[in-house]
C-alpha cells in the first residue's frame, strides 16, 4: 500500500474516532448507597451514554483530611471524564468524615484518626456492596473493580484493600470471594500500628503517586 493512502486511511480513522467521542455524552447519575446515623450517603455514576455492555468500574473516594472535601468537586472531573470515555463506570462516593471538629492527630493521640479511617473503609465497602447488589440495572463487571483516592482517600482505599486481603475485623459487608482488581493511590499511605504491613493474599496491583515534599503523608 503506497504511504499517502495509508496516511489517508489513518486520518479518516482518527477523525472518525474523534467524532464519536464529541458526539458522545457521559451521563452522571446519582444514588443513595447508605444512610448512617441519620446522614445519606451518596455516590455518583458517570459512563457514556452508548455504553451497551458490562464496563470495568473505577470507585474514586476524595480527599480531605477525613474533615472536609466532595465527591464531586470540580478539579476531579477531568479524571472521572477520561475514565468515562475510556470504557469505565466511574462511581465517586461520600464517606462519613470522622475527623470533622477534631484536633489535628498526634502521634499520643491518633484515636480519632483511626476511628475516621475506619469510617471511610466501612463506607467503601457499603458503597462496593451497593454496587455488587446492583450489577444488573449499573452493567458493571465486579471482578473488575478498581479503588482510587486522593490524600485521605488514597488513604482510604490502600486500608481497604489491605484489610481485605487479610480477612481483618473491619471486612464484614463484602463477601470472602470478593477483591478489588486493582488500587491507584494518590499521596496516600497504610496507617499500621505493626510496622510494615504484612499481606495474607498479595496486594492488588497498585499504582502510587506521591510527591517528596509531602509533609502530612510523609513520602518516606
Amino acid at each position: 500500500m503506497k504511504q499517502p493512502k495509508l496516511l489517508l486511511i489513518l486520518l479518516v480513522c482518527l477523525f472518525t474516532c474523534q467524532m464519536q467521542l464529541s458526539s458522545a455524552k457521559i451521563q452522571k447519575e446519582t444514588k443513595i448507597y447508605s444512610i448512617r446515623n441519620g446522614q445519606e450517603l451518596k455516590l455518583d455514576i458517570y459512563k457514556m451514554d452508548s455504553a451497551d455492555a458490562l464496563q470495568p468500574c473505577l470507585m474514586f473516594v476524595f480527599g480531605g483530611g477525613f474533615k472536609e472535601g466532595s465527591r464531586d468537586a470540580a478539579h476531579y472531573l477531568p479524571y472521572f471524564n477520561h475514565f468515562a470515555l475510556n470504557g469505565f463506570t466511574v462511581v465517586a462516593l461520600d464517606y462519613r468524615l470522622g475527623m470533622k471538629g477534631e484536633k489535628a492527630p498526634t502521634p499520643l493521640n491518633n484515636k480519632p484518626l483511626v476511628r475516621a479511617i475506619s469510617l471511610a473503609v466501612e463506607d467503601l465497602y457499603s458503597a462496593t456492596e451497593y454496587l455488587i447488589k446492583h450489577v444488573d440495572e449499573l452493567e458493571i463487571d465486579t471482578s473488575e473493580i478498581i479503588i482510587s483516592g486522593s490524600s485521605a482517600g488514597a488513604i482510604t482505599v490502600l486500608q481497604a484493600d489491605y484489610e481485605k486481603r487479610n480477612n481483618m475485623p473491619s471486612d464484614t459487608i463484602l463477601s470472602n470471594t470478593f477483591q478489588y482488581a486493582g488500587v491507584i493511590s494518590f499521596a496516600g499511605g497504610i496507617f499500621s500500628t505493626e510496622g510494615l504491613p504484612v499481606y495474607k493474599i498479595a496486594p492488588a496491583p497498585t499504582l502510587f503517586f506521591h510527591g517528596s515534599a509531602d509533609k502530612l503523608v510523609p513520602y518516606n
